[in-house]
């Protein structure tokens, strides 16, 4: 991720011109605190304890005009109910 960041970052500062860029990033873990079914793993197994933790990460760019909204989770996949959060999210907000 610290790679990615730093390579964002020069596009950024080589296309900036007066354009005032702001650039948040935040991690937050989402490992399960109980076990839970795993997927890819046992195929009719829980979880016996925590290895590593997982964790979802977002990066938002601006430049005033445009924000771009980067977002990763250490999952193999998503559930569509859990994908479809993006139209209840639009009458509120730009996404």
């Amino acid at each position: 991720m610290r790679c990615w960041m730093w390579v964002i970052a020069g596009i950024v500062t080589a296309c900036a011109g007066d354009v005032k860029w702001e650039v948040g990033a935040a991690r937050v873990s989402i490992t399960p605190d109980r076990p839970v079914w795993l997927a890819g793993y046992k195929r009719d197994g829980m979880s016996e304890g925590v290895h590593d933790d997982i964790w979802a990460r977002a990066m938002a760019i601006d430049d005033g005009s445009t924000t771009v909204l980067i977002l990763a989770a250490d999952l193999i996949g998503l559930m569509l109910p859990d994908v479809n959060w993006r139209k209840t999210c639009r009458p509120t907000t730009s996404l």
